[in-house]
């Protein structure tokens, strides 16, 4: 007899060998989760591309079932997606009373960022940067090591929470500052090299 395996954490709505969509409910249709869930995805070898659609809880897996059989992976996406179950805080009521509060127009503020050792160190800054309500966009990036954020926050307090959180903020409102963090990551690449 062939029994389909029931799973708590998704429903599964459309398999094939090497695709599987699900519905996940613990998303949230928050695309922070659906970000969070894609990197911890992307960071298996076998999963090969990933489509989420935040607004619909759906996320399509495209994977080699060579590398990791269908059960392996639906069992995986079990377990991680456990650490979804609890709903995020709801903070609607203050970002409301936030934005009564604020003047003028949100503000572009790039900065360098030291310390980050994997993708996951860019995510996580991320993350932290995109829960303060002040901020409308935040984006790190890993590879040229520059972070911009889009608020209502000075660069005062964006560098603060960068460095109360292990990681170093840089300057880099001039030429030379520019420069000077590149010179910085070009001895970082040769360092590497040896």
């Amino acid at each position: 007899m062939n029994q389909t395996q029931e799973y708590s954490q998704f429903t599964i709505t459309h398999q094939s060998r090497c695709q599987i969509k699900i519905i996940v409910p613990s998303l949230f249709q928050s695309k922070e989760r659906a970000h969070i869930l894609q990197t911890l995805l992307l960071k298996r070898e076998a999963v090969e591309h990933i489509e989420i659609v935040p607004e619909k809880n759906e996320v399509t897996i495209h994977f080699d079932p060579e590398k990791i059989p269908k059960v392996k992976l639906l069992n995986l996406l079990e377990i991680v997606l456990a650490n979804f179950s609890k709903k995020p805080r709801d903070c609607e009521k203050k970002v409301v009373e936030l934005e009564e509060q604020r003047n003028g127009t949100p503000q572009n503020v790039a900065f360098g960022v030291g310390g980050m050792s994997c993708t996951s160190c860019a995510l996580f800054l991320e993350m932290i940067l995109s829960r303060n309500v002040n901020n409308v966009h935040v984006n790190i990036d890993y590879d040229t090591e520059i972070g911009t954020v889009c608020g209502y926050l000075n660069k005062a307090e964006v560098f603060k929470i960068v460095t109360d959180n292990g990681f170093q903020a840089y300057s880099i409102d001039t030429l030379a500052e520019h420069k000077l963090l590149l010179d910085c990551e070009q001895r970082f690449l040769l360092i590497e090299k040896k």
